[in-house]
């Protein structure tokens, strides 16, 4: 199985790519998992949809092959941290470009916030959108409390309990991806 996680953090000084690593870390260690691609906003910008913008051929690429890959997986988890009690503007952007690559799709949202309740808030947003898109969206919510925090200097969580929830969520989005996987291909 294919899966692409989409990080949404692109400040200066983020913490949230930490938690993207390690969680694309914790799938690559499953063994039904064939493939894992980290897609970093950071380092693959879209502009504002709908801004008018010079032909730029290294933009269009990005979107076509952000396009390519998400069309190709089988399962997706959107990662952000919690601004102002909601994701980040960058990710809606670029699920703005998207539609059809996520139809029928699980997706699994993943979020980093600085105090305690980890995101709860922008979580329970991004579900919602999944849901917008057509997609299955993952029960299990993946919340990084206190993430400046939260990894050691080699990108392991500090915290048990933190691993424990990465454990829980990685164990849930591949039951949810396989029983998915599953039934497509019995239907085809």
């Amino acid at each position: 199985m294919k899966i692409v996680v989409l990080l949404g953090s692109i400040r200066i000084g983020r913490h949230t790519h930490k938690a993207a690593e390690y969680l694309c870390w914790c799938l690559n260690e499953h063994p039904s998992i064939t493939q894992v691609d980290l897609w970093d906003l950071a380092s693959h910008p879209l502009p504002m949809m709908e801004t008018p913008i010079k032909p730029n051929m290294e933009l269009e690429n990005a979107s076509h092959k952000l396009s390519q890959l998400l069309t190709q997986a089988d399962g997706i988890v959107l990662v952000s941290p919690e601004y102002h009690g909601s994701y980040t503007g960058v990710l809606k952007n670029a699920l703005d470009y998207l539609g059809t690559e996520f139809k029928r799709k699980p997706v699994g949202v993943a979020v980093t916030g600085s105090g305690k309740m980890g995101g709860i808030n922008a979580s329970v947003q991004m579900q919602h959108l999944v849901l917008s898109m057509g997609c299955f969206a993952m029960p299990q919510k993946l919340l990084v409390p206190f993430v400046d925090t939260a990894f050691d200097d080699n990108g392991q969580p500090k915290e048990n309990t933190l691993k424990n929830s990465f454990d829980k969520f990685v164990t849930e989005m591949i039951w949810l991806t396989e029983a998915i996987t599953n039934q497509k291909n019995n239907q085809q």
